[in-house]
């Protein structure tokens, strides 16, 4: 128990004294701050000092401090790097930092005029002295940028070609500054950011301000020129005008997505420049990127809006003007107007106003006016006017005015107002004014209008105004107003729906199901044989088409077409027996209940194997077989008049 005491009393007396070395070994030598009183004439020995408050070491040639004698330096709680800068001032020397030691170096000296010249400084926070981090700095005609690193340190390097050097100076929370740099020549330059005033209601507590690095400000600092920065805004597409008040939880999820990809390309220095930029917008009429902020937008490409831009690889810029091209993946941050190619893809953090063409997938954050094709497809998170077309979907998550055209599907969270034509399906969340055109599946969670909704199998809406309509193997509608065309329609609400219990005069009785709308519904039928006790033997199936005229408030005329199948039981046939029956009925309605009966006229062709399931049957109230009861006969066909009869349960209408 003493001995594991005593090894922890060790590691802790240990750890205390190394703990400062190996914090001040963390930061950077130039950025260790220091406090110096230098009067000594013999540089060597200021250096000593400087190593020793600073912890680290000077590596340099001797030669290089030859005849130079230092003025006294006094210098209270800054970086190495400013002692440094004051201590060489007019000197060539040069240092740079390698792990824990600082490099001197002798600046040569050409006969020529030099074409670059370099600013570095600090940015500080007026009011606390505080370093800040992150800030951006750049100037606008050669779009020469730098971040602050995390000692507030930033560094450019600019032409002395330019004929006036400003600079930029951005930091979020602060206010924008503007710097004139009147001397051509590198320089050292601290520069002052004022910290934009909270509203009243939400000033911090003054315990909640705690600075990283207090320090006190370089004497050369300056106080800029404040200058408000000119923002390009784009106007408004006209379907801005269909949007809802606020975006819907799709919406809000595909923006906040697109952005996240958008972010997932930037380097911490790009996004601190997108954020600090947030209100500097600048314009070139043209740029040339390799790869995103490799090109003449260098490090600025997120708070720029090109007219003409070509993308070798892929580009990134806050916005285009014309045209875009790129060999792979276009990105763009803000607006495009004009037209848009890419090899593979677009991705569009707002509004497309113009033409967007992606080999295989065009994104947009918001709204989408023009033309868009997409080899694979297209996805709008928001409105699109205009003309959508996708090898295999396209997916708009507000509403759709205009045409659709997708190998698989197209779906719209929204109204449709024009034509959906899809491989497989369409789905619209909306009312559907317009129409539907699919393979499979047309689906309408609301109203279809002014259109039809045709499918190689399914089609469903909520309800079909008048002017529009269904074509398709299975129709379903919770109302309607128009008719559906297909083998089963269904209308739930106000349906036109029969269940009839019924007898013809070839004495089959019949149970027939017939559903759709009263302009326009299906037959479905089945039934047997009357016999007298014993077990039926004959059967018939049967389908047809029929529509329901209304006469009066309770009376009605049903005129059906249906064929039917009457086989009996165990007997195989290679063909069916054929019943064709066109059956003209008067129905009256009391309540729900409805009686009917009317003529047929009845055509009958029996199969070309087995035994006629009808010879040497009698019609009903005869005892004379059928084959004496006919009233025409061609070509293997046969026919005569007869009747139908029977009872009904009926929908309301």
């Amino acid at each position: 128990m003493k001995f594991r005491l005593y090894a922890f009393v060790c590691w802790l007396l240990v750890y205390m004294t190394m703990a400062p070395t190996a914090s001040a070994q963390t930061i950077s030598p130039l950025e260790r701050l220091i406090s110096v009183d230098l009067r000594s004439d013999r540089p060597d020995e200021s250096l000593r000092l400087i190593e020793q408050q600073g912890r680290f070491t000077f590596s340099y040639n001797p030669i290089i401090l030859a005849g130079f004698r230092p003025a006294p330096l006094r210098l209270t709680a800054q970086p190495v790097r400013v002692v440094l800068t004051q201590f060489f001032k007019g000197m060539p020397v040069t240092f740079r930092a390698k792990g824990n030691h600082v490099i001197l170096t002798q600046q040569e000296v050409t006969a020529t005029a030099p074409t670059h010249f370099i600013v570095d400084g600090y940015i500080i926070d007026e009011k606390t002295g505080q370093r800040l981090v992150q800030a951006s700095i750049y100037e606008r005609t050669t779009l020469a940028s730098a971040v602050s690193n995390p000692f507030g340190y930033y560094r450019l390097r600019l032409p002395t070609a330019l004929p006036n050097v400003r600079l930029e100076v951005r930091k979020s929370t602060y206010e924008g500054e503007t710097v004139i740099i009147p001397r051509k020549q590198t320089q050292s330059l601290n520069i002052q950011l004022r910290p934009v005033l909270p509203v009243p209601e939400q000033t911090p507590k003054v315990a909640d301000i705690r600075p990283v690095l207090p320090t006190v400000p370089a004497p050369d600092t300056i106080r800029p020129t404040v200058v408000t920065p000119a923002v390009d805004v784009l106007p408004v597409p006209a379907t801005d005008t269909l949007s809802k008040p606020g975006p819907t939880p799709w919406q809000s999820t595909w923006r906040s997505a697109l952005l996240d990809v958008n972010d997932w390309f930037l380097s911490a220095k790009q996004m601190a420049h997108d954020i600090n930029l947030s209100r500097d917008t600048l314009y070139r009429e043209w740029q040339v990127s390799f790869l995103p902020f490799i090109g003449t937008n260098h490090m600025l490409s997120g708070r720029l809006i090109n007219g003409y831009s070509l993308n070798v690889i892929s580009g990134y810029s806050l916005g285009v003007r014309q045209l875009e091209v790129g060999g792979v993946l276009n990105m763009v941050r803000g607006d495009v107007m004009g037209v848009q190619v890419a090899g593979v893809g677009n991705l569009v953090g707002e509004n497309v106003i113009g033409v967007q063409v992606g080999g295989a997938l065009n994104t947009v954050r918001r709204n989408m006016t023009g033309v868009q094709v997409g080899g694979a497809a297209n996805v709008v998170g928001g409105n699109v006017e205009g003309v959508q077309v996708g090898g295999a979907f396209n997916t708009v998550l507000g509403n759709m005015d205009g045409v659709q055209i997708a190998g698989a599907y197209n779906m719209n969270a929204g109204r449709v107002y024009g034509v959906q034509i899809a491989g497989a399906f369409n789905v619209a969340n909306g009312d559907v004014v317009g129409g539907q055109i699919a393979g499979a599946l047309n689906l309408a969670t609301r109203s279809v209008s002014r259109g039809w909704q045709v499918s190689g199998l399914l089609n469903y809406a909520h309800a079909l105004r008048r002017g529009s309509g269904q074509l398709g193997i299975i129709n379903i509608a919770d109302s309607s107003a128009a008719t559906s065309i297909g083998i089963l329609n269904i209308v739930r609400r106000n349906g036109y729906r029969r269940f009839e219990l019924g007898v013809n005069e070839t004495r089959l009785t019949s149970f027939t199901m017939k559903l759709g709308s009263r302009w326009f519904y299906n037959v479905f039928s089945g039934g047997t044989l009357l016999t007298n006790g014993t077990l039926p033997t004959l059967w018939q199936v049967g389908y047809g088409l029929g529509t329901n005229l209304v006469l009066k408030k309770h009376w009605g005329i049903s005129v059906d077409a249906t064929g039917h199948h009457v086989f009996e039981a165990g007997m195989r046939y290679t063909d069916p027996n054929w019943m064709l029956r066109f059956n003209t009925m008067l129905e009256l309605r009391v309540g729900r209940l409805g009686f009917s009966a009317g003529p047929s006229l009845v055509a009958w062709h029996p199969s070309s194997t087995g035994t006629d399931p009808l010879a040497g049957r009698s019609l009903w109230l005869s005892n004379r077989p059928t084959t004496n009861e006919l009233t025409w006969s061609h070509n293997g066909w046969t026919g005569w008049l007869g009747f139908q009869a029977g009872v009904r349960l009926t929908s309301r209408r």
